[in-house]
């Protein structure tokens, strides 16, 4: 845990401070990199999820009158922007130096294995060291932790569908897969349409230039044919969408919590791609001038919801860990517990098209879990890179408390 000033925000020592959460930040980067693994998962790991908290709870009302106030000095002061800085720096750069290994590794069917195995293993052995920072397991604290272990068990569920209803499309998308070794389950070669595209789906893939409005579409419940501009939702009104504040503020705080994915939980209400759209539509229109336009509002309110979520969700969980620590840390361990679905290395996969990333091709889809034959040569690779990831988490534990010895001594 980092010192704190007066304020009881994180500061931090130049430049070994920096450093030191800009590499932090790196760490949690790269988790958020891989699907169903939460960042928040890392930060409780490597010990500055406190920290984490503090940080964004500093960012008050009384903070916000001094912004508004242009007391710049202030505001400064009282909030812990370096702190959020450097873990800024070090996601941004795990994202640009590593988004695309990441990428070729999780379209792998069997290196996507040894990922998530040495996942695997880290988590498990965090799941142990954060255990022995229990005293005593109380009844309350076992319920705790069978709560939050089923929450995140169901949370991370691959075949959880989005709970929105929108209609489905099928969209005419020239074949370039015909010599890919599998099957793709959502496109149809002969008639050359992708399957199953959402309707706000379809408004997203003509902001982002994969298809025109003249593209031919079908419905699929009534198979009546058309034109996408046809069917394309453009039943928005400008202005705040109090729903998405909300999918905002539930997507942060996912992420904030060990064990779930920030991004999947906006795919599971049924809006990443509606936020996707929006964003490629409101660069493009900034390019040509355009600022206040319908993406600007979705964005806007995805935004206070974000900012909202953090700021309130923080407190709450920061306050459950000052007044209620040992239950608290029961709960997040349920949470790590429930989300070890999520990184089970072995799973039946499938090929599909996203409609949202069609220049990346055919792309692995996780289906269920599976049982390997335990004989196998990937298997004993596997078990290989879970030991690593178990035994970094030992490393880590052994580094920090023979620094507390030091200090102790001193």
């Amino acid at each position: 845990m980092y010192p704190s000033d007066p304020d009881g925000k994180p500061c931090l020592k130049f430049p070994a401070g920096w450093l030191k959460t800009i590499v932090k930040g790196m760490c949690m980067g790269a988790a958020d990199i891989v699907p169903g693994i939460s960042g928040g998962t890392i930060a409780f790991i490597m010990g500055f999820y406190d920290d984490l908290l503090r940080a964004i709870s500093s960012f008050n009302l009384k903070a916000l009158a001094n912004l508004c106030r242009l007391r710049i000095k202030s505001f400064f002061d009282q909030v812990g922007w370096e702190f959020l800085t450097a873990l800024f720096i070090g996601i941004a750069i795990s994202f640009i130096t590593l988004a695309s290994y990441f990428d070729y590794i999780l379209g792998h069917e069997v290196y996507r294995i040894y990922l998530y195995a040495a996942f695997f293993g880290l988590i498990v052995a965090s799941i142990y060291f954060c255990s022995k920072q229990m005293d005593e397991w109380k009844p309350l604290y076992i319920v705790g932790l069978f709560v939050g272990a089923v929450i995140a068990f169901f949370l991370t569920d691959t075949q959880l569908k989005p709970i929105n209803t929108e209609p489905k499309f099928e969209v005419q998308v020239e074949s370039r897969w015909e010599h890919h070794q599998k099957p793709l389950v959502n496109y149809d070669y002969e008639r050359q349409m992708l399957l199953n595209v959402a309707q706000t789906t379809l408004s997203a893939m003509v902001a982002k230039g994969s298809i025109t409005p003249e593209t031919t579409a079908i419905a699929q419940a009534s198979q009546t044919p058309g034109k996408v501009s046809d069917f394309a939702d453009h039943t928005y009104k400008p202005g705040l969408e109090m729903w998405l504040v909300v999918c905002g503020a539930i997507g942060i705080m996912a992420m904030l919590l060990p064990g779930i994915s920030g991004s999947y939980m906006l795919t599971i209400l049924g809006v990443y791609a509606l936020a996707i759209g929006a964003l490629t539509d409101f660069i493009n229109g900034l390019k040509s001038g355009q600022f206040l336009t319908d993406d600007f509002y979705i964005l806007a309110s995805l935004a206070i919801g974000i900012v909202v979520g953090a700021l309130l969700f923080s407190r709450v969980v920061h306050w459950m860990i000052r007044h209620y620590r040992s239950l608290t840390i029961a709960t997040m361990i349920g949470f790590m517990v429930g989300a070890l679905r999520s990184v089970w290395p072995f799973y039946a996969y499938e090929y599909e098209l996203n409609p949202l990333k069609l220049e990346k091709g055919p792309i692995l889809i996780a289906l269920d879990p599976i049982l390997p034959k335990w004989n196998s040569e990937v298997v004993l690779y596997a078990a290989g890179f879970a030991l690593l990831g178990f035994l970094l988490v030992i490393v880590i534990e052994w580094v920090a408390h023979r620094k507390h010895k030091l200090k102790k001594s001193n």
